[in-house]
This record gives C-alpha cells, sequence and structure tokens, in this order.
C-alpha cells in the first residue's frame, strides 16, 4: 500500500510530536529540540516529492439523512502553496530552537511539529465539515500550549480568554459551512459548483478571519499573548494562526461567480493597517510593537486581496510570505537568551527591511504588486492611505529597535559559533525576494489560475499574464535596485559615523515640545539636534510638532477608551464610501 505523500508528511509530523512530547519528561530539553528538527525536516521532504493523485479519499460517514461526512483530502495548487508557506516558517523556526536557541525554547520544539500537522490538516481537507473541524483542533492546540505554561504566561486567564474568542467566531464559521454544504448538496470542494458562494457568505468569512486573525478591533487578546514565553507568542501571533483565515477566503474565491464585496473588505484592511500602525507607537515593549505590526501588516495584505484580481491576490500572497519569514527574523532579535544585543539589532533591522516593503524582500514585491493593482482596477484613491501608513510603520519599528533586549552571550564558543550561524541563515530571510525567479513557478502560478477559475477564462484573463510580466521586469531590476539601496544606506551609515567620531557636543535644546525628545535620541542621531536650536522657523516647527504629537495621543487615547464608538463610525464610513462608489 503507497501512502499519498500529503498524509505521509501529516501522520509523520503528528506522531513526531506527539511521542516528543510524551517522552519530554524524559528527554533533556535539547535533545527534544534536535529530534523536532530532525522529525520536521524529514517530514517536509514529502512535500517536495511530485503528488500522487489529486483526491484521496479514507472512508465516509453518515450521521443522519442527508448528511454524509467524507474523510476526503484534496492536495491541489492553492493547499501545496499554503503547506510549503507553512513548512518554510517551521523549518527556518525550528533551525533556530534546535541549533540556536535555549534549552527552554527547546522544550517547545514539538509544539511547533503538532501545530503544522494540524494546520495542513486543515489544508489539504477536501470536505467543508472536515475543514472545520481541523480548524477548531487547530484552535485547541494554541490553547493547550498556552496552558502547557501557565505559570508564566503575563495575564491570568489569558488561554480562556482567547479560546472562548476563538471559539464564538467558529459558530459563524459553522454557520456559513452549513449553509453553502446545504444549499449545494454536497460538503466536499470538487463537487461545488461556480456560483454557489454568495458574496453573503464571503462578508461572513471575513468577518470570522477578523476576529480569529486579531484585526483592529479585535486585537486585544494578541497584545495580551505578545509577552507570552518566547517562542509561543512567535508561533500564535506569527505563524499558522494567520493562514487559515486567508485560505478559506481564497478557496471560497474559486466558487464565486461574481466580484467579492471589493471595498468593504478594503476600507476594512485600510482601518486595520493605520489603526494598527497608531496603537503600535504606545507600545513598551518589541514583543508589542511586534503583535500590532501583525495587525498592521494583515490589513495591508487584505487590502491586495480585497481588489479580487490577478494582481490583487498575487500581492496578498507575496506580503503574506514575506509577513511569515520576517516574523521569524523578528523572534530571534527578541528572543529571551542568547545573541547580544548589536546582533539582535542587526536582525532586527533586517527584518524591519522586509516590513517596510525595501528591495529585495518579499514585501516589496506584494506592493509593487498592489500599486499596479489599484490603478488596473481604478482604486488609485487607496495609494493615499497606504503611503500615509509609511511613516507611522518606520516610527514603530523604530521604537522597537530602541526595545531590543540587550541579551546574553553564551559561554560556550561552540555555542555562539551555531547561533550566530543560524541567525545569518535566518536574516537571509528578509531578502527573500531574490529568488523570485525560482519562488513564482513553483509557489504562485498554479495556485493563482487555480483561485481565479472562471475570472482566468474571461476577457480579463490579459491581467493573468499581467501579473507574470510585471514579476519578469522585477526579477531583471530586482538585484541593481537592491545594491543601490544598499549602497545608499552604507553611505548613510558612514555618514554618521563620521559625525559621531568628530565628538562635537549637541547643541542645547531651547525650553519646549523637543526638550524631551532630545535627550533620548541615539548618538547615531544626535547630530540632528540642530532642530532645536533657539532659531523663529525651529522653534515654530517644533512647537507645531508637539501640538501634532498631543493631537494624536489625544485620538489614540480616545480610541482605546471608546473602541466600539469607533467601530460604529468606522462601519458608517464604510457604507458610505460603498454606496457612493457603487452609484
Amino acid at each position: 500500500m503507497v501512502i499519498h505523500p500529503m498524509l505521509l508528511t501529516i501522520l509523520i509530523l503528528l506522531g513526531g510530536g506527539s511521542l516528543l512530547l510524551l517522552t519530554g519528561r524524559w528527554l533533556r530539553p535539547r535533545w527534544s529540540a534536535w529530534a523536532a528538527l530532525a522529525v520536521g525536516l524529514g517530514a517536509v521532504v514529502p512535500l517536495l516529492l511530485p503528488h500522487g493523485p489529486l483526491d484521496v479519499i479514507l472512508g465516509e460517514w453518515l450521521p443522519g439523512s442527508g448528511w454524509t461526512i467524507t474523510m476526503a483530502y484534496r492536495s491541489d495548487a492553492l493547499a501545496q502553496l499554503f503547506a510549503l508557506l507553512a513548512a518554510i516558517s517551521a523549518v527556518l523556526l525550528l533551525l533556530w530552537i534546535g541549533l540556536g536557541a535555549s534549552e527552554r525554547e527547546g522544550s517547545l520544539a514539538p509544539w511547533v511539529l503538532l501545530l503544522l500537522a494540524l494546520f495542513l490538516h486543515l489544508v489539504f481537507s477536501a470536505d467543508l465539515l472536515l475543514t472545520y473541524a481541523g480548524w477548531e483542533l487547530l484552535i485547541l492546540a494554541a490553547y493547550l500550549l498556552l496552558t502547557y505554561r501557565r505559570a508564566v504566561l503575563p495575564t491570568p486567564g489569558i488561554a480562556e480568554w482567547f479560546l472562548g474568542i476563538q471559539s464564538l467566531a467558529g459558530f459563524a464559521l459553522l454557520f456559513v459551512l452549513l449553509g453553502v454544504g446545504q444549499t449545494a448538496g454536497t460538503w466536499q470542494y470538487a463537487q461545488l459548483e461556480v456560483g454557489i458562494i454568495t458574496p453573503l457568505a464571503l462578508f461572513f468569512l471575513l468577518g470570522v478571519a477578523w476576529v480569529r486573525m486579531a484585526l483592529v478591533p479585535f486585537q486585544g487578546w494578541a497584545l495580551a499573548l505578545a509577552e507570552s514565553p518566547s517562542p509561543v507568542s512567535t508561533l500564535l501571533l506569527g505563524s499558522w494562526l494567520l493562514l487559515p483565515g486567508i485560505y478559506l477566503w481564497l478557496r471560497f474565491l474559486q466558487f464565486n461567480a461574481v466580484h467579492a464585496p471589493r471595498d468593504v473588505v478594503m476600507v476594512a484592511g485600510c482601518v486595520a493597517l493605520l489603526v494598527g500602525s497608531v496603537l503600535a507607537l504606545r507600545q513598551e515593549s518589541g514583543r508589542r510593537v511586534q503583535a500590532v505590526d501583525t495587525v498592521a501588516r494583515l490589513g495591508l495584505a487584505w487590502v491586495a486581496l480585497g481588489l479580487d484580481s490577478p494582481l490583487g491576490i498575487a500581492a496578498g500572497l507575496f506580503l503574506l510570505l514575506d509577513l511569515l519569514l520576517t516574523k521569524v527574523v523578528f523572534h530571534l532579535a527578541l528572543s529571551d537568551e542568547g545573541l547580544g544585543r548589536p546582533v539582535r539589532q542587526v536582525l532586527f533591522l533586517l527584518g524591519a527591511w522586509g516590513a517596510l516593503g525595501l528591495p529585495p524582500s518579499m514585501g516589496f514585491i506584494g506592493r509593487w504588486l498592489l500599486v499596479l493593482g489599484l490603478v488596473a482596477a481604478d482604486r488609485a484613491w487607496y495609494l493615499p492611505l497606504l503611503l500615509l501608513a509609511i511613516p507611522l510603520m518606520l516610527a514603530y519599528l523604530w521604537r522597537g529597535l530602541t526595545l531590543v533586549p540587550l541579551g546574553t552571550a553564551p559561554a560556550r564558543r561552540w555555542e555562539a559559533i551555531a547561533q550566530h550561524a543560524i541567525a545569518a541563515v535566518v536574516a537571509l530571510a528578509a531578502w527573500g525576494g531574490l529568488a523570485l525567479r525560482w519562488v513564482r513557478p513553483a509557489l504562485l502560478d498554479h495556485a493563482l489560475a487555480l483561485v481565479l477559475g472562471p475570472l482566468a477564462a474571461s476577457p480579463s484573463s490579459a491581467e493573468v499574464v499581467g501579473v507574470s510580466l510585471a514579476l519578469e521586469t522585477l526579477t531583471a531590476w530586482l538585484p541593481a535596485w537592491t545594491l543601490l539601496l544598499v549602497l545608499i544606506a552604507g553611505l548613510g551609515g558612514w555618514w554618521s559615523g563620521a559625525l559621531r567620531l568628530r565628538r562635537v557636543p549637541a547643541p542645547v535644546a531651547v525650553p519646549g515640545p523637543l526638550q524631551e525628545a532630545l535627550p533620548v535620541l541615539p548618538r547615531e542621531t544626535g547630530w540632528l539636534a540642530w532642530i532645536g536650536q533657539p532659531a523663529p522657523l525651529a522653534r515654530l516647527l517644533g512647537q507645531a510638532a508637539g501640538a501634532l504629537a498631543v493631537t494624536l495621543q489625544g485620538l489614540v487615547n480616545f480610541l482605546e477608551r471608546h473602541t466600539t464608538y469607533f467601530l460604529f463610525v468606522v462601519l458608517v464610513a464604510a457604507v458610505v464610501v460603498i454606496v457612493v462608489l457603487t452609484r
């Protein structure tokens, strides 16, 4: 009997993770981490092999008349795409946990295998109810991971809070899936017809994804989980809990005969992007900054997916891949132990490089395609909102850099060498765009054609060709742009260092809003203190900046105290915008 590679991967991960958890009482955490790394690498290999049949049916269950739940799995391009995304993130995380992290982190390595196995079960499931069960099992496993270290959780009762919120959203998901299955007369994806998914079903699914992905205004549980022991926060806020909502959205788009509610998704994504960026400025720890960074960048990905076009979907996938890769880089920079502060700061800067969408990151490719998609879809008025988010993201990432922990260098030389080697390998993920020539055929082309479905066969299929042309152009120009940007960054660093070596005393700041800001400027940027000289124009600009900061702070405080009213105003504004645009 030949086992399908997809099932073989799930069985290896599930069996290996369960066995390591059961034997964790007797195994040293370091040995457990090494074993988890070996199991993870061995389980990923079948995903890279040529796949067998498209569909695998293991059995059926008849709970009642008209109800047939099929234990069926489907290995199509979309499922393979999300499986590879999750596998890449898991392998990078296991490399660090197994070879570079402390023993305390090593004890959590089996959970990486279990969560990855449950996520793969979800994406390969071909039955609607089996998919629902897979997502609920993933949530339950995340809850058990939190209770595994309950004694060191930052907030009492956060595990139950997380489970309660996720379960409430699960009822709405079950309602949608039951409605689709009853209308279609089947629960299997392969037997659904185009047009069976209505815009109302997509709207309900969007609400479920919004709650379960901790997007504004449901980010409270994500902030509470941000201070969980490393790598728990990364597993929950930078990994597979983020993917199911987007996966089901793209899966449902296959069977949607009309365009999705574009402006609803895009307006909601802009709200998550901008409000998340503002909230990140108020966080007092690096991990909390990264938690809200996840909220903001997921909002950007939803803006791209809301276009419901080839360029938009391709942009959303690249932005999602960039999010997963940079979250692993940020995890190394903010981990509990290991690596000195200079190395951590370099890692954080590389992660910020991708988060800001600078070439050659995957985020740059995603933003490039998003701009092209907005122009092609006559939605150019969203561009000012996206441009507004850039200085906000730069500000909170700079704040996150100042909150990077000191870290402690390992006592043994070989451990230090291993940590720096793994950190260098993981850091390359921030420049993943250089692998675009090989990533595009493997991850994008087939999945894009599958998601588009009838749209690819319509007259607008020229947009599909436009995606390929845009990516080929980027492939040709990306190395040159990268070299130019690195040169500019190097000159800036040299210039800052040259000014610092001059050891010119910083000018005395005049009383005013800048007086409190100047003393906390890093030494590298101390020369910027010339703004505080007692010149009339500088004083006027400083007072204006202070007044703007006070106004912004008051707005943020109001939003935090009156989230419900704010959400109501945003929904009313979104409805007005949609009515105006669709008249």
